[in-house]
């Protein structure tokens, strides 16, 4: 600098190139999915473990020396949403815990949902059957609603005649207009006489979902 001043802006623009470049070392140092996956492991917030969860299956899905043994963990998790989210991902590995999560009252109806709709055509029929059972003696509102109607789709691809008296219980059932029609197109995909009167009831009512 003139007359031998050296100013504060002078040292920090020298600075900036030699910042710039610790910097990008110390990311170059830094093993993202391995911090992640013990991020997901290890944070006391079941939100940061899912998300954490979530983004090494968006963008490290390749890294399968970290991944597929976080998500076989995370499978266990305390968190019904973090074993969700590892269940899905697990495939037919993670079923068993999909079905844990539609039998479990105390999973959130959202959730419990969620799982059923993952497992499609590998719901369980006994799982179904007493999942619908348990929400339908339900001594108020139905606990779990859309876990409910899930169940009731199940029976009807299903298409056993022992379902029958279920699900025209649950299309009797007044708290549920949507699990009445779930059970109603069940009933109608099996067949069902007895579920005439019922269904002529909601076709009167003018409902034209069914």
């Amino acid at each position: 600098a003139p007359g031998g001043y050296v100013s504060l802006t002078d040292l920090l623009a020298d600075a900036v190139p030699l910042l710039a470049r610790v910097a990008r070392r110390m990311v170059a140092t830094i093993d993202v999915p391995s911090e992640l996956a013990k991020n997901a492991r290890t944070d006391s917030v079941s939100g940061v473990r899912l998300l954490c969860l979530r983004t090494l299956l968006r963008e490290y899905s390749s890294h399968a020396r970290v991944v597929n043994p976080l998500v076989r963990d995370a499978a266990g998790d305390e968190d019904a949403e973090v074993r969700l989210e590892a269940a899905t991902a697990l495939g037919p590995e993670g079923v068993t815990v999909l079905q844990a999560l539609v039998a479990d009252a105390s999973v959130e109806d959202d959730l419990s949902a969620r799982a059923a709709q993952a497992l499609g055509n590998q719901m369980p029929v006994e799982v179904a059957r007493a999942t619908l059972r348990q929400e339908l003696t339900a001594r108020s509102s139905l606990h779990r609603m859309a876990t409910a109607r899930a169940c009731a789709v199940a029976l009807g691809l299903r298409g056993e005649p022992q379902d029958e008296d279920l699900l025209v219980g649950a299309l009797a059932d007044g708290r549920d207009e949507a699990l009445r029609l779930a059970a109603a197109r069940a009933l109608g995909a099996m067949g069902s006489v007895k579920a005439i009167p019922s269904l002529a009831e909601l076709s009167g009512s003018g409902n034209g979902d069914l």
